[in-house]
């Protein structure tokens, strides 16, 4: 009788704890099969569980399988506690060059969740058919790497059809937005299937002449597929170099020990700045100062500079800051310049208000003193014209 008391209350043990894992999986919000994704998609996958026990180093992996090839993806190693709820996400995209399903067959994508052992504590499995969306273009390849200035770049640029219908009157445009150059060509029609002779695919060699003042350096190179029905649309990017001028600041170098000063109203702050010829022949600099108008007044010595190759000088720039100038932060810049190069340097004048010192204030002692000896002196003379008036009136009784 005991032991089927004990047995008894082991089923109902099992019956009311819940076992040690409950995962449910969703991708692209479904969680039934089989699933419809289509080519080169991204599917998004959920997966929900609650452990009643603890692991150590889960690692949950989704395996799409196809063709006889496989991809996966697997979430980052986390810790399981008794009686928490988990939500994981994955994301795994559906290959490009993945074939639809045929009638009947499907492809296998395997949720799995393993502990620290590599032992599987649950998984959930998928069929999958894989369909094409009705209007889907791609750009498959991007050739183009090296560039001069004032010469054609050819871009080569390799389009696919990945939809189910045909696509009439395709387009391809190629720029290079930094450089404000662009060209496009009719790539035609592309059909919606490979009957063998690649009709899904369509090629254009693109040249894209490239300005001659293009300096030296890496540029990204755009590509956009479209139609004129606006229904399809298709971007790429691709770093290029061209082999350009030399951009003109590496011709010149100006700094400055003190970019900033404190400076009182009406008075000067004097900036040394070091001017630096970068070149391989010699140079001559002039000098500006801009931005100090309404505020001050400046000061450039020398104003001219004549420098031999990887040689420098130094000059002064001295800002005289009006009585009127407003008190906080002047910016103001000072410009280098040559036939072929210029290179501006930014400064800044602190103002402060303006402060009276020992000598002003003796200044002022000394005025006012004046005139308390002037205002004395006259309340002298006219007590005096009183009393000479009373002295008359007391002779004439």
């Amino acid at each position: 009788m005991k032991q089927y008391i004990i047995a008894l209350v082991a089923l109902l043990t099992l019956a009311i704890v819940p076992s040690a894992l409950a995962m449910t999986v969703t991708v692209n919000d479904a969680s039934s099969e089989p699933l419809s994704v289509g080519i080169g998609e991204t599917l998004n996958i959920r997966v929900t569980d609650y452990a009643s026990v603890n692991y150590s180093n889960v690692v949950i992996t989704a395996e799409f399988a196809y063709n006889g090839k496989k991809v996966s993806v697997e979430s980052a190693p986390f810790e399981m506690v008794a009686g928490i709820n988990y939500v994981k996400t994955l994301n795994l995209k559906v290959p490009e060059n993945i074939k639809t399903t045929a009638p009947g067959d499907r492809y296998v994508l395997t949720v799995r969740m393993q502990d620290n052992r590599g032992r599987e504590i649950d998984s959930q499995v998928f069929d999958v058919m894989v369909q094409r969306a009705n209007n889907i273009i791609q750009i498959q390849n991007v050739i183009a790497t090296y560039a001069k200035s004032g010469e054609p770049l050819l871009v080569t640029v390799v389009a696919k059809n990945t939809g189910s219908n045909d696509i009439d009157d395709v387009y391809v445009k190629v720029s290079i937005p930094k450089l404000g150059i662009s060209t496009e060509e009719r790539l035609g029609d592309i059909s919606a299937k490979d009957k063998g002779d690649d009709e899904d695919v369509a090629t254009a060699d693109i040249p894209l002449r490239i300005p001659e003042d293009a300096e030296d350096g890496t540029y990204s190179l755009k590509v956009e597929l479209y139609n004129q029905d606006d229904d399809i649309e298709s971007t790429a990017t691709k770093d290029i170099v061209i082999d350009g001028v030399t951009p003109a600041e590496k011709f010149v170098e100006v700094v400055s020990a003190m970019q900033t000063q404190d400076v009182e109203q009406g008075q000067t702050a004097t900036y040394s700045l070091r001017v630096a010829n970068l070149g391989d022949s010699t140079k001559t600099f002039s000098v500006f100062v801009e931005g100090t108008d309404g505020w001050a007044t400046y000061q450039i010595n020398p104003l001219v500079v004549t420098l031999a190759p990887e040689t420098g000088q130094t000059i002064t720039v001295a800002v005289t800051v009006a009585n009127s100038a407003l008190a906080g932060e002047h910016k103001f810049s000072v410009k280098v310049k040559s036939d072929d190069s210029a290179k501006s340097l930014d400064l800044a004048a602190n103002v402060k208000e303006k402060t009276f010192g020992v000598d002003a204030l003796l200044i002022s002692v000394i005025v006012l003193a004046i005139v308390l000896v002037i205002l004395i002196a006259i309340l002298v003379k006219t007590r005096k014209s009183g009393d000479e008036g009373i002295e008359a009136e007391e002779s004439y009784y």
